[in-house]
């Protein structure tokens, strides 16, 4: 599903970026908030942060992005290109994969003809249309290549303390889910769409904080909170609080999958939606 501001880029001067993405994004700490939207098979994914925390991982294109409610996980050598552009007095930064397909949109919040927006729109032009680095990547070494086996899983679930430390294990084994629950005897489930909804509407009424986290092979985007509004229309569920939007096109769901688990800080509950390529989209997570 494009973005909206996709649709709209004919009409305004697009520069790009297609080089040093990791040192463009550390430079964007201390320049102010931003809308951030992931874009995936089932929709977006809204979220208010800022850069003020990005931490370099070893590989060196992937970062992270934390706030105390927000977590954005960027993995750069996925991208092809940024397209930046000055629409509406604001900055916008438009991400496209390795398929020219857009993936994530950043949409600057600084007040307009302000100072910090004037810095903000000469740093983007420093790497704008500059002839893209050629390098190679680093080969894969034997230990990162190595599959993670059954025990290594249990000593990783039996260190979460947190949501998002489940969420990053559910990203990395994808829907393999025979191998990240073979020693348990809870499985994952399958639930309508319906359930689902239904679901939903009882944690909204019992005022529950969820971890709402959109996935992509280029990005994965979290934000923690309740949820205070919660729409259907049609095939579009929306749901959100005044600090996210999340808006899913149902017709685009395959599978919703429902799991709970025991960990050592307590025990989770976890729905998957899964689309059409078999791909996980979105996981909703909470603590019971």
């Amino acid at each position: 599903m494009q973005s909206q501001q996709t649709l709209n880029r004919n009409h305004r001067q697009v520069n790009y970026i297609k080089s040093l993405f990791p040192m463009f994004l550390k430079g964007l700490e201390a320049q102010g908030y931003w809308r951030a939207s992931l874009i995936n098979s089932l929709g977006q994914h809204q979220i208010i942060t800022h850069f003020n925390h990005v931490q370099t991982q070893m590989d060196q294109h992937t970062l992270r992005c934390l706030t105390r409610q927000t977590h954005i996980k960027l993995i750069t050598d996925q991208w092809k290109y940024i397209e930046s552009s000055i629409n509406g007095n604001k900055q916008h930064l438009l991400i496209f994969d390795q398929k020219t397909e857009p993936c994530q949109h950043f949409k600057s919040l600084n007040e307009t003809h302000s100072e910090q927006m004037e810095t903000l729109t000469d740093y983007c032009s420093a790497f704008e249309n500059k002839t893209p680095l050629i390098y190679k990547k680093p080969p894969v070494t034997q230990s990162l290549a190595k599959q993670s086996r059954p025990d290594d899983l249990d000593h990783q679930r039996a260190k979460i303390q947190h949501l998002d430390q489940i969420d990053s294990l559910l990203n990395k084994y994808q829907l393999d889910f025979d191998t990240f629950s073979e020693r348990h005897t809870e499985k994952p489930q399958p639930m309508s769409i319906d359930a689902f909804t239904h679901l939903l509407s009882r944690i909204k009424l019992g005022e529950n904080k969820v971890q709402v986290t959109s996935h992509h092979h280029a990005a994965v985007q979290s934000h923690q909170g309740r949820i205070i509004n919660l729409l259907q229309l049609n095939n579009q569920l929306i749901i959100g609080d005044a600090g996210f939007k999340c808006q899913i096109n149902l017709h685009s769901i395959k599978q919703v999958w429902h799991w709970q688990q025991q960990t050592a800080a307590g025990r989770i509950e976890q729905v998957m939606l899964v689309d059409y390529k078999g791909r996980l989209a979105l996981s909703i997570s909470r603590w019971l």
